[in-house]
């Protein structure tokens, strides 16, 4: 996961990246706590990427994505 985030890191630039996750390395739960908000932005942010990308390829083909969020 978190190569597949470099990756997108490098393909794309963001105003919300990863350097805006602060990490706290001086105890270890709270290096637990920066794993897990880093984690979190890479989830995020591969899943507005798979959107985006589905978005433009049904564009592409005339077509419209509808995305209902719950």
């Amino acid at each position: 996961m978190l190569q597949a985030c470099r990756r997108m890191r490098r393909e794309e630039a963001s105003e919300a990246s990863a350097d805006n996750v602060e990490l706290d390395l001086s105890t270890e739960e709270a290096c637990r706590r920066s794993a897990e908000a880093f984690y979190d932005w890479c989830a995020f942010r591969a899943s507005t990427l798979l959107v985006q990308r589905a978005r433009q390829e049904l564009t592409a083909q005339g077509k419209r994505l509808l995305v209902l969020l719950s």
